[in-house]
C-alpha cells in the first residue's frame, strides 16, 4: 500500500486515541471534590498517632504508727501514813467523866465546871483511886455527890447526881461508872458539876483534862 492509502487509516487511529484521552480527562474532572484542585482531591490515609496514656502507679505510702512511748509517771515516794501518837495521860492521869458541852466554866466563884448531859447519863471515874465520900443532900449545895482520892494527891468530885454506883471506901478504876447525872442540890437542870482538887486546892479541870 502507498502512503496515500495508509494516511486515512493513521488519522482515524489518532482521532480515536485523542477521543479516549479526552473522555478519561472528563471522568477524572467529574470525580474531583468541590473546593479541591489537582491531585489533592485524592483521599490520602492520614496516620493519626493516638497516645495511649501510660498508667502510672502512684506509690502507696503506708504510715506505720510507731508505738507511743509514755514516759513513766514520776510520783513522789509514797509517804508512810502518819503515826498517830498514843495520847499521853496527864501527869495526874485525869480523864473526862464523859464528853459534853460546858455550860459554866471555872472561876473564882465556881470551883469546877458544869458539863451538860441528859438525866441519868452514866458518870465515869476521872481517876483510879479510893472513894472517900458518897452522900449529900438532895436539896442544897452539891446535892448528891461522890469524891474519889486518886494518885499524886488528886481528888475529884462529882456533884448533882441522881444515884450512886459505888460506896465509901471502895476501890475504883478510871472510867468505871460511879453514878448517874441528875439535878439534885442547887441545880436548874440535869448536868454534872465536876471538880479537880490538887493538894487541897481546886484547880481548873480543863487545864488537867486531856
Amino acid at each position: 500500500m502507498t502512503i496515500e492509502e495508509l494516511w486515512p487509516s493513521f488519522l482515524s487511529t489518532q482521532m480515536m486515541m485523542l477521543l479516549v484521552f479526552g473522555i478519561a480527562l472528563l471522568l477524572v474532572g467529574l470525580h474531583r471534590l468541590p473546593g479541591q484542585s489537582g491531585w489533592d482531591s485524592v483521599p490520602t490515609a492520614t496516620a493519626t498517632a493516638t497516645r495511649t496514656p501510660i498508667p502510672t502507679s502512684t506509690p502507696t505510702v503506708t504510715l506505720t504508727a510507731s508505738p507511743t512511748v509514755v514516759p513513766p509517771t514520776v510520783t513522789d515516794t509514797p509517804k508512810p501514813p502518819p503515826v498517830r501518837a498514843t495520847p499521853v495521860p496527864h501527869e495526874h492521869g485525869i480523864a473526862w467523866p464523859f464528853r459534853g458541852s460546858i455550860s459554866q466554866g471555872f472561876s473564882g466563884g465556881h470551883s469546877g465546871i458544869d458539863i451538860e448531859a441528859p438525866y441519868g447519863r452514866e458518870v465515869g471515874a476521872a481517876t483510879s483511886g479510893t472513894v472517900t465520900f458518897v452522900g449529900g443532900s438532895s436539896c442544897c449545895g452539891y446535892g448528891r455527890y461522890v469524891k474519889i482520892s486518886g494518885p499524886n494527891g488528886v481528888v475529884t468530885l462529882y456533884a448533882h447526881l441522881s444515884s450512886f454506883n459505888v460506896s465509901s471506901g471502895q476501890r475504883v478504876n478510871r472510867g468505871q461508872t460511879i453514878g448517874h447525872v441528875g439535878t439534885s442540890g442547887n441545880s436548874t437542870g440535869p448536868h454534872l458539876h465536876f471538880e479537880v482538887i490538887i493538894n487541897g486546892r481546886p484547880v481548873n479541870p480543863l487545864g488537867q483534862l486531856p
